[in-house]
């Protein structure tokens, strides 16, 4: 992540923070990391320095238990120091085995 952050994302020049001092910040996390939910928490901590809405962390499985299996049938975004609901998904998809109820 911190290669291609580094040298493929296109604001890297407008990121808030130093990447490198973002990398060294995030290495204790990673390193300290006892399961795979600590270690993809620790992605995400790091990845939420670039400060792009565009971003986001896929594949760990871990996190996406702890989120739940069912996706939020809305969407939200901070406009004006508020949380706004700013789409209602069309369809709400439940998991394949709750379609047995």
């Amino acid at each position: 992540m911190f290669t291609i952050i580094e040298n493929f994302f296109p604001y890297y020049q407008y990121m808030d923070k130093d990447w490198r001092n973002v990398l060294a910040e995030s290495l204790p996390d990673f390193v300290n990391a006892k399961n795979d939910i600590e270690y993809g928490f620790a992605v995400a901590k790091m990845y939420a320095n670039i400060n792009d809405s565009h971003g986001f962390i896929a594949g760990n499985k871990a996190l996406v238990q702890l989120r739940g299996e069912a996706p939020s049938p809305i969407s939200v975004d901070w406009i004006e120091n508020r949380i706004v609901v700013t789409q209602f998904q069309k369809r709400f998809y439940l998991p394949s085995h709750w379609n047995k109820y």
